[in-house]
């Protein structure tokens, strides 16, 4: 499968363009997580129902790409991306004039069916334009943006909700809305293989998902990284209620300690993007798991010396975040390298597992209550030993596999 010859004459334009797209999704998220609280005191709101803003906005960003990525290999990534891209920007602005947590949600949900486009095309784009040893580097440069604008939105956020309120949070990401669609309009030729048409039928598009969906090699690596993002997705929802109570801060100093601690995302993520073509993508996920193993050991020991502190809570969450660094884009180039054909299906998919996995975390620690992070740190132990245990599942399953073909 080749890309049309005018892309490959202008990466640069492409590569800003895949890097924009790819960090929108998580701007959307980021920036508010400090002020929740904020706005579950004007609209008088519980926790729990201004919580489920975040989940339920993870649940429609992952079932949203089981639509776009199909789509986009049957109708081309231009016009898919800018339709997604028109909807975010209608529901951002409907985020921002929300006077109720109910019509919030709502527009949140719709938010993020058009935030998850720039997500799955992102991904869908580099596995048109690049040659495959070059993906997993290039889906390192993309996630470090990503890891970038997570560890820098929450401070951002916190301080401009404390100076000018949560809504010019949305106003600035429906103004990011519109200059992406120009850009998308003006800049980006389409990507999609010439030779490649999708799938026409809803049967045959259900058969397609189902034979991505059970490849050994695609399960080895999707279900590793849903579960480590469940992790921290996890502390996402858990943190600005459970653990700022615990230490009594700010919601700028929350934006602050959230920066800190995935800044072990951000080096993580130069390190892989370093060492990829020499140690070589699957040595880097099994680094990664091995440092999520660690978060949770030292969970687990912190909190049978210490009980539940900043010490037990707080500081092994680098360990997980660091980990996260070396599984993300190791993970997704492995789970979509199998698939050039149905690029955007596969990407759609693993973006998917890994936005419901998410959601289903942050949903059980919502629901949990935030009277204190036990809930949340046994939630968090839990997946990442899941993810470990996949990883070496999956692996022995196609090693059996091999075997038995040879």
């Amino acid at each position: 499968m080749s890309a049309p010859d005018d892309v490959r004459s202008i990466p640069l334009m492409v590569g800003l363009l895949v890097l924009m797209l790819t960090i929108l999704g998580e701007l959307s998220t980021q920036l508010y997580v400090p002020a929740l609280s904020l706005i579950a005191g004007e609209m008088s709101a519980s926790p729990v129902a201004v919580q489920s803003s975040l989940w339920l906005f993870l649940f429609a960003f992952g079932v949203g790409q089981l639509v776009f990525g199909p789509a986009s290999d049957r109708l081309g990534r231009r016009p898919v991306l800018l339709s997604g891209l028109g909807l975010y920007v209608a529901a951002t602005v409907g985020c921002l004039l929300a006077e109720s947590v109910t019509v919030l949600i709502i527009a949140r949900v719709l938010q993020a069916l058009g935030a998850c486009v720039g997500f799955v095309m992102a991904r869908a784009i580099i596995r048109d334009v690049y040659p495959l040893p070059r993906v997993p580097a290039v889906l390192a440069t993309t996630t470090l943006a990503i890891a970038l604008s997570v560890a820098i939105a929450p401070t951002i956020g916190g301080w401009v909700s404390m100076q000018w309120g949560w809504r010019m949070i949305f106003a600035a990401l429906a103004v990011l809305g519109v200059l992406l669609a120009l850009l998308v309009a003006v800049g980006l030729p389409e990507t999609r293989p010439k030779n490649g048409t999708g799938v026409e039928r809803t049967e045959s598009l259900l058969r397609a998902y189902r034979e991505v969906a059970m490849h050994p090699v695609f399960l080895r690596h999707a279900l590793p990284l849903g579960l480590v993002y469940g992790a921290m997705m996890a502390y996402v929802v858990g943190a600005p209620f459970a653990v700022r109570n615990m230490l009594g801060v700010s919601t700028e100093t929350l934006g602050l300690i959230f920066g800190g601690i995935l800044s072990g995302f951000v080096i993580a993520l130069v390190l892989s993007r370093l060492l990829v073509r020499r140690v070589g993508p699957q040595r880097l996920l099994t680094a990664g798991l091995a440092l999520v193993c660690l978060f949770a050991l030292t969970t687990a020991v912190g909190y049978a010396l210490r009980g539940l502190d900043a010490y037990s809570v707080v500081l092994p969450q680098f360990l997980l975040t660091l980990g996260a660094g070396f599984v993300f884009p190791n993970a997704v180039a492995g789970a979509i390298a199998p698939h050039g054909s149905r690029a955007g299906m596969a990407a759609a998919l693993v973006g998917c597992l890994q936005m419901l996995l998410g959601a289903l975390c942050g949903l059980l620690v919502s629901a949990a209550g935030t009277s204190s992070t036990a809930p949340m740190l046994l939630i968090q132990l839990i997946v990442v030993i899941a993810a470990v245990a996949a990883n070496r599942l999956f692996s022995a399953r196609r090693a059996a596999l091999a075997d038995a073909v040879l």
